[in-house]
């Protein structure tokens, strides 16, 4: 089991460095002057040449990649290094750089939005993961198998259009909850997260409803439950009692994928009902040509991703050990 899980980080850990390059390298082939947009349209060409000199942009793609590696990671006694911004790993210096929309370090404002992002994404992970075991145990009928065809609808459209159906209804008609998310107190808080995390909940729905009946009609099969049903106990009870774990173990890990997606990915989400999280900032760093901040959220929600996907295998082997096998 331990190997297991040492190899999974492994190969997560080689995805996040694919992914992490293949970014950086996709934000320098965008169309447009990075120099242009940064130095603003007021700048003289002299200003917006020393920018781009500064920048490095005037470089060939490969030593741009290669030199924005060396400042990501050096070691501690790197002499052509700058040090400012660099938070320490033992021997080895992290540094994403400094935001040049900001004028801040990149980890400084990944440190301040990443707690908002955590919490929506485990909050709609968890939301998710109880409506996709509990209907998929009601949709193990015939009768309400319409269940599963109506979650795949709803994760079928648009999670921005859920978001807006939910935001003019519950925001702005019935005014129960928020207009605009505040973390100011721990109560308006949990209201402003309310919306956000149904409308996340609603997008990942239709595969957990699936799964879990799919799931819930093995366990209905097994010895186990069969002796049980023998024994007097109902039916439902039988299969709810004894495979709720094992239910729950196999749409656990999916929902450690999503949840570990949904820190850098709820970008839409976020930008909708100001939500101030990490996909927030990737919007900003997107429309200001912000490399650095872009490329430490890339890093971030890789790495989540990476993370929690090897959390789900560990969560599913321990509730059903013959996955461990």
């Amino acid at each position: 089991m331990v190997t297991r899980v040492f190899l999974h980080l492994a190969r997560a850990m080689g995805v996040v460095c694919v992914t992490w390059t293949l970014t950086m390298a996709l934000f320098a082939l965008l169309p447009g002057d990075a120099a242009r947009t940064l130095a603003g349209p007021r700048a003289s060409q002299t200003d917006v040449a020393r920018l781009r000199a500064h920048l490095a942009l005037d470089r060939p793609l490969t030593e741009r990649l290669a030199a924005r590696l060396r400042v990501t990671f050096h070691r501690a006694d790197a002499i052509d290094a700058v040090h400012v911004d660099c938070t320490d790993i033992g021997t080895v210096h992290f540094d994403l750089g400094r935001s040049y929309v900001y004028g801040r370090p990149v980890t400084v404002l990944l440190a301040e939005r990443l707690p908002a992002s955590l919490a929506l994404a485990a909050l709609s992970a968890a939301l998710t993961l109880a409506l996709g075991v509990v209907l998929g145990f009601a949709a193990r009928s015939g009768r309400a198998a319409i269940l599963v065809s109506a979650s795949r609808v709803l994760s079928a459209t648009p999670a921005y259009a859920v978001g807006l159906a939910l935001h003019e209804l519950f925001a702005r008609r019935l005014a129960w909850l928020p207009v605009e998310s505040s973390l100011a107190t721990l109560r308006a808080a949990v209201a402003s997260s309310a919306l956000p995390a149904a409308t996340l909940a609603a997008a990942m729905l239709g595969p957990y409803v699936a799964l879990a009946r799919r799931r819930w009609a093995e366990i209905a099969c097994e010895g186990f439950v069969v002796a049980a049903i023998a024994r007097g106990a109902s039916a439902r009870g039988a299969t709810w009692r004894h495979g709720l774990r094992a239910v729950s173990g196999a749409v656990v890990s999916l929902a450690c994928v999503d949840a570990g997606a949904l820190v850098g990915g709820a970008v839409l989400t976020e930008r909708l009902f100001r939500w101030p999280g990490v996909g927030s900032l990737a919007i900003e760093a997107l429309l200001g040509r912000d490399v650095p901040t872009l490329g430490g959220v890339v890093l971030v929600g890789a790495t989540a991703v990476a993370l929690t996907s090897t959390l789900g295998e560990v969560a599913r082997a321990f509730a059903d050990p013959r996955t461990a096998r």
